[in-house]
């Protein structure tokens, strides 16, 4: 589809609804989404370092193991410190991010810490300068049918209910992740409780069943798996580059909730052209629209195209 006009492109603003289990972050700029329920995941994650493992038994991390949180954006290898789920009820006289970012001075007050807490305990880095994976988690609604990650460094796996969605290499490119197509393998072994506030896990083996979250459930389980090695398989980067190349969830992630998940638009470009002045506008769709005689309009500025 193309089309030609003198103005600049609008569409309306961006709906967000907060999620009880995230802190949604600011609202994110162009493209805005008026048809769509857009939430940014901006929040407290689970997370655990795990290492120089594969994929597949990343996968099958278990909940003992996801015992911290951290807030996306996060780069799992360059923090400095990460508080344990533990240490906010060890705390005396402030946070647990105040106690180990040093704003409480070089001696971290004595009286920081109690019930046998102590500094290296609670603000341990985790991952600082480390190579693996780390595994992200949390819980989105089952309507979630796209998600949209803007930064994941060097290779992202993704899973919903531990079924791998998708897997993309890159630094700061970033990528969709579509639920209404197949997932790229079956269920792993590990069965998650999606309770919220009462979560539990076993992973006797990878070829068991799984249950992620009940049918009944409003939340299932998202699992992202965050890759920093080096490897020729996704060349991001290398030992000999001359920067740093952080790993982690290093931007903003989106779920999107959408009134018809088999039809919807995947992309919309606008791109000059001469004469100067001109524009092609560039639409695509999802497969789920192919073939059904759908009619799109486009407007500027709430103005139809001119003839």
């Amino acid at each position: 589809l193309t089309s030609s006009a003198t103005c600049f492109f609008a569409i309306a603003a961006l709906y967000r609804q907060p999620v009880e289990a995230w802190t949604v972050g600011e609202t994110l700029a162009w493209p805005k989404y008026p048809t769509r329920q857009v939430f940014v995941l901006n929040g407290s994650w689970d997370f655990a370092f795990l290492g120089d493992v594969t994929l597949e038994a990343a996968a099958t991390v278990r909940e003992e193991d996801l015992l911290r949180r951290v807030r996306l954006p996060d780069a799992f290898d360059t923090r400095s410190w990460l508080c344990s789920s533990g240490c906010d009820g060890a705390v005396a006289g402030g946070s647990c991010s105040r106690c180990c970012d040093g704003t409480l001075g070089p001696e971290q007050s004595e009286g920081c810490w109690r019930n046998g807490r102590t500094f290296q305990h609670c603000c341990d880095p985790v991952a600082a300068g480390r190579r693996g994976i780390a595994a992200y988690r949390t819980f989105v609604p089952r309507q979630v049918s796209l998600l949209h990650f803007h930064a994941c460094s060097m290779r992202c796996a993704v899973y919903r209910k531990r079924q791998l969605h998708s897997i993309h290499i890159g630094g700061y490119s970033p990528f969709w992740v579509d639920f209404t197509e197949p997932a790229a393998q079956p269920a792993l072994g590990c069965s998650v409780d999606a309770k919220l506030q009462a979560r539990s896990s076993s992973c006797s083996s990878r070829t068991a069943n799984v249950k992620v979250s009940s049918d009944s459930g409003e939340d299932v389980e998202l699992l992202v798996l965050a890759d920093n090695r080096f490897s020729p398989e996704w060349p991001v980067h290398q030992p000999y580059f001359d920067w740093y190349q952080a790993g982690g969830l290093l931007r903003a992630v989106e779920a999107h909730i959408l009134a018809e998940p088999q039809h919807y638009f995947r992309r919309a470009a606008v791109l000059p052209v001469m004469p100067m002045g001109n524009v092609v506008i560039q639409v695509l769709l999802s497969e789920g629209c192919i073939g059904k005689g759908f009619y799109v309009s486009v407007s500027f500025d709430g103005a139809p195209l001119l003839p």
